[in-house]
Parts: C-alpha cells; sequence; structure tokens
C-alpha cells in the first residue's frame, strides 16, 4: 500500500481512511473521512472536510492532511 497524495486522488465522501498531517502533533497520522457539512437550510456550508471517527464529525482537525492510504484489510 502506498500514500497518495490529495492533489492526485481524493478518498470517497465518508469513506474511512489513513490520513497524514505533516505538522500534526504525535507521529501526524489519524483515521478519518472526507465529509461535506450542510447548513440546517441545506446549502454546502464546507465541502472536503476531514473529519474523525472518534468525534464523529465534520471538519474535527484544524488542518489539513497532505496525503492518504487505504485501510489495511483485516487479518484472517
Amino acid at each position: 500500500m502506498d500514500w497518495i497524495s490529495l492533489q492526485d486522488e481524493l478518498p470517497q465522501y465518508e469513506e474511512e481512511v489513513l490520513l497524514y498531517f505533516p505538522n500534526g502533533s504525535g507521529n501526524g497520522f489519524a483515521l478519518g473521512f472526507r465529509g461535506k457539512l450542510v447548513d440546517k437550510e441545506g446549502r454546502h456550508v464546507y465541502e472536503d472536510c476531514w473529519g474523525s471517527p472518534e468525534q464523529d464529525s465534520f471538519c474535527s482537525y484544524s488542518e489539513e492532511p497532505t496525503h492518504w492510504m487505504w485501510l489495511p484489510l483485516a487479518p484472517y
């Protein structure tokens, strides 16, 4: 498995992937998903936000990732 630059390809919306944040705290890796945040009137407020499954919310990361990777398959 190789890292994919977000400039080359984006993951599908709401699909959990491994994200790389070059300026992030810790090791710079996090589980996340690409999402759209929509306001109550149904208008798009933010598109291509990066969310955290732990927080179950869109736009929960304060910085943009630069790369992503598919999650590996579980062991048999």
